[in-house]
């Protein structure tokens, strides 16, 4: 119950952010939701639908469970998001890697030259640890691909092991950097038509939730009247 409401590491990693931070975002959340429960509590009994005591112990609860769970949910949904960012950065970085080989350049000035043409986050990052690379005279694919593992992209971690056979054992690496490319802008297509298939079905489930919370709110009393009966 506890690990399933932990974001994962990979999480918090792409999104930029600390587990302290969520914490605090989950305190603020929990409090907000605490005080509204007891505002719904003191609501219902201020005209006349007392909740009792097992009641409003499931209502307060509803409000911290909810509380503790959205901060994880919206970390979760930032993480899909940018790791599709990450896709279609990574694939547009490999066409020029592709392009930078095909005009005579190794393999890692290939790399580093393409880190350097974009301005989003990701090809910051690729920036990053090529440099990191460099400086400690590691493999940049080594370093790329605890990248991948850091950030939950496997994108990353299957050119690592392509540009691992190129630059050990100067295996030609073009058509499959081009191959990777391709595969990935596929994936992320895909993994777009799922996503705007989902937000389509979940257009509906707020009126289906309001809907039930009328229902509950209108048959509480009656329920409540008939346990207190016996």
């Amino acid at each position: 119950m506890i690990a399933s409401l932990r974001s994962s590491k990979a999480d918090l990693e792409i999104c930029g952010l600390a587990q302290q931070q969520l914490a605090k975002q989950q305190v603020l959340w929990v409090s907000g939701t605490f005080l509204s429960s007891i505002f719904l509590i003191l609501s219902l009994y201020s005209v006349g639908i007392p909740l009792g005591g097992l009641g409003s112990f499931i209502v307060l609860a509803t409000g911290v469970g909810f509380g503790i769970s959205v901060p994880l949910r919206l970390v979760r949904t930032r993480a899909i998001t940018r790791r599709m960012e990450f896709g279609i950065s990574f694939s547009a970085f490999l066409g020029l890697v592709n392009v930078m080989l095909a005009g005579g350049a190794g393999i890692e000035t290939a790399l580093v030259a393409a880190s350097r043409a974009g301005d989003d986050w990701v090809f910051h990052e690729l920036e990053h640890v090529l440099a990191t690379a460099r400086n400690t005279r590691q493999s940049p694919w080594v370093l790329l691909s605890e990248l991948g593992i850091r950030l939950d992209v496997p994108e990353a971690i299957e050119v690592s092991a392509s540009l691992q056979l190129a630059g050990e054992q100067g295996s030609r690496i073009r058509a499959s950097l081009a191959t990777k490319a391709s595969t990935i802008q596929m994936r992320q297509l895909a993994l777009a038509e799922a996503s705007a298939q989902s937000a389509t079905e979940q257009m509906g489930v707020p009126t289906v939730l309001l809907f039930v919370g009328f229902i509950v709110l209108l048959g509480y009393p009656a329920l409540s009247a008939v346990v207190g009966t016996w």
